[in-house]
């Protein structure tokens, strides 16, 4: 055995310490426990709202690993027409002719559709301008403008946008305002498509800054995937605790494991140049 090959082992044996030292879920800032697998087979996980509001805004940082932390392969689908209701508070106000509509979330979502029930309102057509509260900057921005008439289609889509308040303005001209509108307030559906094997453990990642688009092979395959095929619940949302937020037990426990290991390293590499050495000799 040459010195070459000696510093090669001890090279792959840092690694290796290096690969315990780290996690699959580095980086991450949450995750979720998928429900149990039955067979082997592709499965439909429904992102609820909740869970989409964790990630980027491109939706890239998405990660499905299996009990020994492997990658899992998955088409990422956003089916329009498809959306996830959410719970809001609404507020009215009048100002001259504009009659403004804030509409409160419990938390930042992501929102991609209001719809309006007109009610008994008959005979109207009016300017509407939608905005939403950006929390960057604690500003109000303009996202959609529209009209809005008594038979029209009351559903209104628009490019998505992160807030947890979202202001609709009616100019009412010299009409009276509208009564007892009832709105409801929409998040983009995201449905992961993944081949699971049944009796293993599966967690899904999301959350973390300046992710990089997946690239799958599974992609190009789509059209091979049944079209009916079964769902799969994720399971409550948990925060991936990051070295500084570990209690100290946690703490303790993989530092042990750390200097066990690297306990493990040195006798091995004090073996392996011992051996070294007798072969010189």
């Amino acid at each position: 055995m040459n010195l070459e090959h000696l510093y090669k082992k001890i090279i792959t044996i840092i690694l290796l310490v290096a690969g315990l030292c780290s996690f699959a879920s580095a980086n991450f800032h949450y995750k979720s426990t998928l429900a149990d697998i039955d067979d082997n087979d592709f499965y439909e996980i429904e992102l609820n709202a909740k869970a989409t509001s964790y990630l980027d805004k491109n939706f890239y940082d998405l990660k499905i690993i299996d009990s020994i932390d492997k990658p899992v392969p998955y088409i990422l689908k956003t089916p329009k027409g498809l959306y996830n209701k959410l719970i809001i508070k609404s507020e009215k106000a009048q100002h001259n002719n504009i009659s403004t509509f804030t509409l409160n979330l419990d938390t930042t979502y992501y929102i991609n559709a209001v719809h309006i029930n007109y009610g008994k309102n008959t005979f109207f057509h009016r300017k509407a301008t939608i905005k939403y509260l950006d929390h960057s900057d604690s500003s109000v921005y303009s996202i959609h403008e529209m009209e809005i008439n008594s038979t029209s289609n009351a559903l209104i889509e628009f490019k998505k946008h992160k807030t947890s308040q979202i202001i609709i303005e009616i100019h009412n001209g010299d009409n009276p305002p509208l009564h007892e509108l009832k709105f409801s307030l929409y998040s983009p559906k995201l449905i992961l498509i993944a081949k699971l094997n049944a009796s293993t453990k599966y967690t899904l990642l999301l959350g973390k800054e300046k992710a990089k688009k997946p690239n799958y092979d599974l992609v190009y395959f789509e059209n091979l995937i049944p079209k009916e095929i079964r769902s799969l619940e994720i399971g409550e949302i948990q925060k991936v605790n990051t070295l500084s937020e570990e209690n100290e037990a946690e703490k303790s426990d993989k530092k042990t494991i750390i200097w066990a290991v690297l306990a493990v390293t040195i006798i091995i590499t004090s073996l392996i140049t011992y051996k070294v050495l007798q072969e010189i000799k």
